[in-house]
């Protein structure tokens, strides 16, 4: 399901994939997070995106490398220069088809203004979506690319970092 947060976020770092009028906070996933506000998103997998306010889903591991398990949400965080107008970004997440219909991306809609913090991401809420591979989030703002980022989904045994701090009764030896 897709993924929207709005708030604070962490401290401003620079990224190479990320252009004005966005600048990067920060990346990486969760495990399992609290319940957001569900809204329609009509090319998504479900219909649905998830909205987060403000804490509602902090990064808990900063990494690109993501056990493909439900519960598990990857997110790139980013803020918008002050002086930014409002206007509407289009998220798309391009990944290895999954689904009765063999999806390979969603799009939705993200809200913006001057000062907001953000972030786009994805939670794996259905065995269906834990497929591995490349998962590439990108967000465009009047048609010019201005966010791509990339997560690999691995094999859970193969992020036992992850696994460890996410599902630690799963992991051997804990």
């Amino acid at each position: 399901m897709a993924l929207v947060l709005c708030g604070s976020a962490a401290q401003a770092q620079s990224a190479p994939d990320i252009a004005a009028p966005l600048f990067y906070l920060t990346h990486g996933i969760n495990c399992v997070p609290k319940a957001g506000k569900v809204v329609t998103g009509q090319d998504t997998v479900d219909g649905e995106i998830i909205r987060y306010e403000s804490e509602g889903l902090p990064i808990l591991i900063q990494t690109t490398r993501v056990p493909a398990k439900v519960g598990i949400s990857m997110m790139t965080a980013f803020g918008v220069h002050p002086d930014t107008p409002p206007g509407v970004l289009t998220a798309t997440v391009t990944h290895p088809p999954m689904g009765a219909q063999n999806t390979t991306h969603q799009t939705w809609q993200i809200d913006i203004k001057g000062g907001d913090q953000k972030a786009m991401g994805y939670l794996l809420e259905d065995t269906f979506e834990e497929v591995t591979g490349p998962w590439v989030f990108t967000l465009q703002l009047e048609g010019a690319a201005v966010m791509r980022s990339v997560f690999t989904l691995v094999p859970p045994d193969d992020a036992p970092e992850v696994m460890g701090r996410c599902f630690p009764d799963a992991v051997p030896g804990s």
